[in-house]
């Protein structure tokens, strides 16, 4: 059986450490984690989708999602680390008005000297979430 390692160790805490600090909307707490020059990506064609370079922009792009929806409920599933990085996978449920809606999401962060230096957003339903977030510019 393989053991971890002291590196694959540091990143499942670090993982779970950006977790919380998003799950809790804590900009404090991210901005502790995040390196000075992260690369943040969203998939997808919708509102939220595209690259953000900074600290700033990462934690603004993260609070404008969660001020946009009525609810916003998050569900930690899993977290998988190597020697370089870490996938967290998370059930996200989501009301706006009327709508709503429920997604598997995997983030893959790239973590350097024990900050998150990269991030990969990959909703499992993307047409799913483009559609619910088409109604915002």
């Amino acid at each position: 059986m393989r053991t971890r390692t002291t590196s694959e160790r540091a990143n499942v805490a670090v993982a779970k450490r950006i977790w919380m600090a998003t799950a809790d909307g804590d900009a404090t707490a991210l901005e502790a984690i995040l390196s000075e020059g992260v690369v943040w990506k969203v998939h997808g064609h919708n509102f939220l989708a595209g690259e953000y370079r900074g600290r700033e922009a990462v934690i603004g792009t993260i609070a404008d999602f969660g001020e946009q929806m009525d609810d916003l409920r998050l569900s930690l599933k899993d977290v998988y680390a190597s020697s370089h990085g870490a996938v967290i996978s998370y059930d996200l449920w989501a009301r706006r008005g009327t709508n709503e809606l429920e997604s598997e999401v995997l983030v893959r962060l790239r973590i350097e000297d024990g900050l998150v230096a990269g991030c990969d957003v990959v909703p499992m339903d993307q047409a799913a979430l483009d559609a619910f977030l088409s109604w915002i510019h």
